[in-house]
């Protein structure tokens, strides 16, 4: 969630909703939220959001609210109506979403200092994969390859025991006569602003 989708929303809208107070607010709700997240940028957000956060995305929800019932009640171009309500729609959920934060989510802020965004995304994903993938009529057959899957990875994805096969090859590399350590105690910490 960053503030392009208030403005979107509020410019995909424009021609629909008389009421330009109404458009202003939700656009300006973006801006908001952007401030509200700027010094968050890079950093992971706790359930319960901080309270200066939750105001914001109060703010922000009741906004899209109004907006959204304007363009209940507003007439016009019937399909730019629909693709305004569903951008209404799912902007509204996401914030929902977000505030409700589950403990099986994770919510963090990215972005550039002029475009920051809120994401949130499950931390654990093998429920959703197996129900929206592996589970249904004609799954896919996947064939996972890279020197850095983990063991034990398959269930973490969701899929269903015994579906699956497991095949570490090995590498070619000689680690114990072709690799080197090497610890440089001449470069200086990592952290310091030098």
């Amino acid at each position: 969630i960053g503030a392009g989708r208030f403005s979107a929303l509020a410019r995909s809208s424009r021609p629909l909703v008389g009421d330009a107070a109404i458009l202003d607010n939700a656009e300006d709700a973006g801006a908001k939220l952007s401030a509200a997240i700027a010094d968050l940028t890079g950093r992971r957000l706790k359930s319960p959001l901080p309270r200066d956060l939750t105001a914001t995305l109060v703010l922000c929800r009741e906004r899209v609210s109004r907006l959204s019932g304007a363009l209940r009640s507003s007439e016009g171009d019937t399909a730019r109506k629909a693709r305004s309500q569903q951008a209404s729609s799912h902007l509204a959920g996401h914030l929902d979403q977000i505030m409700a934060l589950p403990s099986t989510h994770v919510a963090w802020v990215e972005g550039p200092a002029r475009s920051v965004i809120l994401k949130m995304a499950p931390i654990e994903i093998g429920a959703v994969l197996a129900g929206l993938l592996w589970n249904v009529e004609d799954a896919p057959t996947a064939v996972l390859t890279s020197a850095t899957i983990p063991p034990g990875l398959a269930p973490r994805l969701g899929l269903p025991e015994g579906s699956w096969d497991e095949l570490d090859v090995g590498s070619p590399f000689d680690y114990s006569r072709q690799g080197l350590l090497y610890c440089a105690v001449h470069l200086p910490d990592p952290r310091s602003p030098q």
